[in-house]
């Protein structure tokens, strides 16, 4: 099967390679890993204006009507760039489960201003548990004359600062395994505490105490006690789009390290002349090169309606472990000056170590796998 970009596809990649080249900066990922700066919500306001968050709304929505190929396209820039923002949380997680599940007026109010930018969407469903372990969620929600006041704690939680909209996952008390998925407006809502926590890469994440929060009574994202299979597909579909961030991550170092290689001088040659050092690139570039063709595999899968299956777990298991490995090759191909804070081969490998314990780690994905072997 033939998993190269598409006419279309290939333009939304050149397109945003361009345009993140010149507005990602590397000085301002290095500041944000420090600390010393933070994730602007401004940024999001110009990734809307080149139409990214729209790619997957439907037309009469108001979006590009575009699929998940498309959205595989940038997101494979996307990671490559590391550039901050939550498209993959609004603009594929959340445009992707309200557009299946959402009821009518859900969709007519949230998926206009997703597309448009208006509106960021981010998932809350981890407790101390991550949510794809199955326990019942801690986080409580009850039935009141006229919504429902939701009260919990999740933890994980991305751009939650920023987000106007939250997935937020509680128990409504029908039983063992009970879970619901709620659309909470989160922006300044009465009873939302946020408190940011370090990360490596300086992502924003953040934990959430939800304090008696009020939604209304269609707020419910499905059906009542169903939400398991909304955070399995949340978990799978996330597993996707992180595995075409991380395939698109690793063929940037790939990219990085030949060009290193190639122009650095020892013992009077190139180091890329090295029979080890080419050993060196050439197991990174069939790394990186599995990693793209399993990532977009499991993408066609979801766009084919079947993301549940074992390719989202195979992309993901495949990224989880060869990223990190890649990585680590380009730092034994660059010597010294690759472990140094002005180098840019850091700032890959912090998000390689962070990337690979969301949306599935690999002894969940592995268990899945074996799990679909066994029948």
């Amino acid at each position: 099967m033939d998993f190269s970009l598409s006419e279309t596809q290939e333009m939304i990649a050149s397109g945003a390679r361009e345009f993140l080249t010149e507005r990602v900066s590397k000085d301002a990922l290095r500041g944000t890993a420090a600390g010393d700066e933070e994730y602007s919500g401004s940024w999001w306001q110009e990734i809307a204006q080149l139409g990214w968050p729209s790619i997957l709304v439907p037309e009469e929505a108001g979006g590009a009507g575009l699929g998940i190929l498309e959205m595989g396209s940038l997101l494979e820039e996307w990671g490559a760039a590391l550039a901050p923002g939550p498209l993959l949380e609004t603009a594929l997680l959340g445009v992707s489960a309200i557009d299946r599940l959402g009821n009518s007026g859900q969709r007519q109010e949230y998926l206009p201003a997703l597309a448009a930018g208006e509106m960021v969407a981010t998932p809350a469903i981890h407790e101390e548990r991550p949510a794809w372990a199955r326990p019942t969620p801690e986080t409580s929600a009850r039935f009141t004359q006229g919504g429902w006041t939701i009260s919990g704690e999740k933890r994980f939680v991305p751009f939650a600062a920023d987000a106007d909209l939250m997935l937020v996952s509680a128990s409504t008390g029908q039983g063992e395994d009970d879970c619901t998925v709620f659309l909470v407006r989160s922006k300044n809502a009465a009873g939302l505490e946020l408190t940011p926590l370090q990360t490596s890469t300086g992502s924003p994440l953040y934990l959430a105490r939800l304090h008696d929060v009020e939604a209304p009574e269609d707020s419910v994202l499905g059906e009542v006690g169903k939400g398991r299979d909304v955070i399995e597909n949340l978990t799978l579909l996330g597993a996707v789009g992180r595995s075409l961030q991380m395939a698109g991550a690793a063929q940037r170092v790939v990219d990085l390290t030949v060009k290193y290689v190639s122009e650095r001088r020892q013992f009077g040659r190139p180091a890329g002349s090295f029979q080890a050092v080419q050993h060196h690139c050439a197991n990174m570039a069939i790394a990186a090169k599995s990693m793209t063709l399993l990532a977009r595999k499991a993408a066609w899968a979801a766009a084919e309606g079947s993301g549940s299956g074992p390719a989202a777990s195979f992309a993901k298991l495949k990224a989880n472990r060869e990223l990190p490995r890649v990585c680590s090759l380009a730092h034994q191909c660059h010597g010294a000056i690759g472990f140094t804070w002005e180098h840019d081969l850091h700032l890959f490998t912090r998000h390689a170590l962070q990337w690979r314990s969301e949306y599935g780690d690999t002894n969940y994905h592995r268990q899945r796998l074996m799990a679909a072997a066994a029948g």
